[in-house]
């Protein structure tokens, strides 16, 4: 991918974290928490932004952000060798 879409992964994860707010169904909610998570670890153009991104989805999408982390903390356990 071109560096320009290299800068637009974080202004793609600020619209799903705006989207989680307003998301009620569970599976949906799940879902743009895992997506967000993985994003802002693979694209975060700064420390200061990974910080500030996950500390806003836990705030906003802490009540199924338990259950994705522990998946796929099992799942790494499982397999450390992905």
């Amino acid at each position: 991918m071109t560096r320009r879409g290299a800068s637009t992964r974080p202004c793609v994860v600020e619209k799903m974290t705006e989207f989680l707010r307003s998301a009620t169904e569970r599976h949906t909610r799940e879902e743009t928490v895992s997506r967000i998570s993985e994003l802002a670890e693979r694209y975060a153009p700064t420390t200061q932004w990974f910080i500030d991104t996950m500390n806003a989805m836990f705030a906003i999408g802490g009540d199924v952000a338990g259950g994705i982390f522990r998946a796929r903390t099992r799942t790494s356990t499982l397999n450390p060798n992905p």
